[in-house]
């Protein structure tokens, strides 16, 4: 049986279709937030570390840390071309890169994330026992070369309280991390939006939250449009920080 050939970088295409565009025509931010989860997912099925693969060592992936810095957002009939590769270990945290380019080639994003292997039935933190090759061979390539340290937890300015219901909920029965998107994203009103455009977005998540929970949603100006956000559970454990530049238009 011939060896599996592993690709080192992997390549996918995401047409931009209209259910998943905002008034503006461009792709909703959380759906691309998705897009780039879903891309990271393609390739680690494809390295044999899917989520089939790691459910049957009782282990899962999880998004801990993400920066994104977009030059545009994609528009309805675009074609999103994501190229993403791991690039090696930073303690606990597997890291991975993703170049955004559009149709025609022209670079319109870079992101950089952690990534935990976690253990499903203690819930901590693990290391590959297998120690794959594949994450070390693109320790040098970055799309961001930028440390993802943590972000300071926010002052309040405007709050709101959230219930979890059902259609906040993922596969391993927590809320979604696009979800946090979608919510954060709310917090503004249309004319804010009408105004401004995402050019960078950084998000860490801290803590699952659950069916049933309540998060209170906060945010603090920090800069002229800058925003450090925060959500916490039942209004007192950090569930997600977050931090959105935004540029005007």
């Amino acid at each position: 049986m011939e060896e599996k050939r592993y690709q080192p970088i992997w390549q996918e295409n995401y047409p931009i279709d209209s259910y998943g565009i905002d008034y503006k025509s461009q792709l909703r931010f959380n759906l691309l937030t998705a897009i780039i989860q879903d891309a990271a997912w393609k390739h680690a099925e494809h390295l044999d570390y899917g989520y089939e693969q790691m459910s049957e060592q009782g282990l899962a992936w999880m998004l801990s840390r993400m920066l994104l810095k977009m030059k545009r957002i994609p528009k309805w009939t675009d074609t999103l071309r994501i190229e993403t590769w791991p690039k090696g270990l930073e303690r606990l945290f597997y890291l991975r890169d993703f170049n955004l380019y559009d149709q025609t080639g022209e670079l319109i994003g870079q992101v950089t994330s952690y990534w935990l292997l976690v253990n499903m039935k203690v819930k901590r933190p693990v290391l590959d026992p297998h120690g794959h090759d594949i994450f070390k061979l693109n320790e040098r390539k970055h799309a961001l070369d930028t440390k993802l340290d943590k972000l300071p937890a926010v002052d309040p300015e405007i709050s709101k309280e959230l219930n979890i219901t059902y259609s906040d909920l993922d596969i391993n029965h927590h809320v979604n991390s696009n979800r946090y998107v979608e919510w954060m994203l709310d917090m503004f009103p249309l004319e804010f939006h009408k105004k401004h455009l995402i050019s960078e977005f950084q998000i860490e998540y801290l803590h699952e939250v659950r069916y049933g929970e309540k998060v209170n949603l906060s945010y603090q100006k920090t800069a002229e449009d800058s925003y450090l956000m925060e959500g916490r559970i039942n209004n007192n454990t950090p569930g997600f920080r977050a931090r959105i530049v935004w540029t005007t238009i």
